[in-house]
């Protein structure tokens, strides 16, 4: 949609004179044009920058989805006026997974209440926290009480139930109990914000694993990192549809999780055969070691993101 702006004949930012009526301002680099317009002018403007923006969204997401790994070799090859910047289709991916994540995993002020009503009602009944290795005992009221247990007395519990009070075996009780005492979503929120954080980070590491992988191809690194990018992507918008299905009874929501795994792992088999256009039998076999390293990597990060969360919250 064509933008119809009236010209200045003197920059409103420095006052440089433009007698030619230049679009942009020689001086400061502004752009030359009336600010100040009727809103049927700014309405023009703005359903424009809209459908141009959408006409890149929707070539993007054709490619993501229904093209394995035609994206990232269209990208590559220098072919990205239709195209959105990878890192941005990151973000709106990740944005809508944690919203997702973030609306499906908070309780609501009744059920946490729900939660803590049930251990104030029944304090003498057994419940279990799991440490690394193992299991305390412990009565529900013992339970709400532990957050507000000073070091030494916290010490004495842990020694009572043959645990060894160290540093992580305090953390994960003291925390526990914080949890269990209404600050259930606080953990939630901040696992969440710490995994935002490792999956930006996740997502180099893996193309340095694809640039392991696929050294003989002499390609640069940022060209691994672009498929990173994109099959992270994909990942993310899969594993939002399948959140999104929570409402659904948990053999339902099996089944569906089963499917969107096995569609993903096809996506990563096609669009490693698209990209790096080696044999079938070299593809599956690059990306089965692909799958166990980085399934390696990721269990440990989500472990130690996990450790800080239940840490910091």
């Amino acid at each position: 949609m064509p933008k119809h702006r009236v010209k200045l004949l003197q920059c409103p930012n420095c006052q440089t004179p433009l007698p030619n009526a230049e679009n942009f301002c020689p001086t400061c680099g502004q752009e030359n044009h009336e600010i100040i317009r009727p809103a049927s002018h700014l309405w023009t403007e703005l359903m424009g920058n809209i459908f141009n923006v959408d006409s890149r969204f929707f070539h993007t997401i054709k490619a993501l989805f229904f093209s394995p790994g035609k994206l990232t070799r269209e990208y590559n090859a220098g072919k990205r006026k239709y195209y959105l910047p990878p890192i941005r289709i990151y973000l709106l991916a990740s944005v809508l997974f944690f919203l997702a994540q973030s609306v499906a995993m908070k309780l609501s002020n009744e059920q946490l209440t729900e939660i803590k009503k049930e251990f104030l009602d029944n304090p003498s009944d057994s419940t279990n926290i799991n440490l690394f290795n193992k299991k305390i005992r412990m009565t529900k009221l013992e339970m709400l009480e532990l957050s507000q247990y000073k070091r030494e007395a916290l010490d004495s519990f842990l020694i009572t139930h043959d645990v060894e009070p160290t540093f992580f075996n305090r953390v994960i009780v003291r925390q526990g109990s914080k949890a269990v005492n209404g600050q259930i979503n606080g953990l939630s929120e901040t696992f969440q914000q710490f995994l935002s954080f490792g999956m930006f980070l996740f997502m180099p590491i893996f193309g340095l694993l694809l640039m392991l992988f696929y050294r003989k191809q002499k390609r640069f690194y940022v060209e691994h990192l672009i498929f990173s990018i994109h099959l992270h992507s994909i990942g993310f918008f899969i594993f939002t549809l399948n959140t999104l299905l929570g409402f659904l009874p948990l053999s339902i929501i099996h089944y569906f999780t089963n499917i969107f795994g096995i569609i993903l792992f096809a996506y990563f088999l096609f669009s490693l055969k698209y990209i790096y256009q080696e044999s079938w039998a070299k593809t599956i076999f690059k990306l089965l070691g692909l799958s166990i390293i980085y399934g390696i990597i990721s269990s440990i990060g989500l472990t130690v993101i996990a450790l800080l969360a239940l840490f910091v919250f």
